[in-house]
């Protein structure tokens, strides 16, 4: 009897761009700051054309790894979860509510190395 290999599905890439913190994305608490809109341009714009496809369904349960390179040591690993979920919703239509695990790794970097490294896959329990 021989041993079956799924082949995972995933989403990664890694950008050389400096993690943007969720307390840093809403003005008023009505509407997306200006950092945070050129965040997210600046996202969409360095994300390759490899990877503008999104390989999952629509209902798929996901699995988030996060790792950002911080300059400060005062920043909290937790608060670059809520803008990448969000710009990632924004940019290819999934919904969050289909991320069933969420892995944050912080790394401290020197001054202008700040990167953010995203990994979505299929969820297995």
């Amino acid at each position: 009897m021989g041993i079956t290999y799924m082949k995972l599905k995933q989403w990664h890439y890694k950008y050389n761009i400096k993690p943007i913190s969720a307390n840093k994305l809403w003005y008023k608490a009505k509407q997306i700051t200006k950092e945070y809109r050129q965040w997210r341009e600046d996202i969409a714009y360095n994300t390759p054309d490899s990877h503008k496809v999104w390989p999952f369904n629509d209902t798929e349960q996901l699995e988030v790894k996060i790792q950002a390179g911080f300059s400060s040591k005062l920043a909290d690993v937790d608060n670059v979860c809520k803008p990448v979920l969000d710009t990632w919703q924004n940019l290819y239509g999934f919904n969050d509510r289909y991320v069933y695990k969420i892995v944050a790794e912080k790394e401290i970097v020197k001054k202008g190395k700040e990167y953010l490294d995203v990994t979505f896959r299929r969820y297995m329990k």
